[in-house]
C-alpha cells in the first residue's frame, strides 16, 4: 500500500503571503497573477 504523502500532490508555496499555489497566470514579463490567493508576483520568484 502507498503512503499517503507519497499520494498526495504537494505545491509551491506563494511568495508573498505562503499560501499553496495551484495556478499561475502570467501577464507580462514582470507581472503575474497566482491562485487561489490572488497575489501579484513577479514571474521569475516562481522559479
Amino acid at each position: 500500500m502507498a503512503d499517503e504523502s507519497e499520494a498526495t500532490p504537494t505545491f509551491p508555496d506563494c511568495p508573498r503571503c505562503g499560501e499553496p499555489i495551484t495556478m499561475a497566470v502570467v501577464a507580462g514579463p514582470m507581472t503575474a497573477r497566482v491562485s487561489p490567493c490572488g497575489c501579484r508576483v513577479v514571474p521569475e520568484s516562481l522559479e
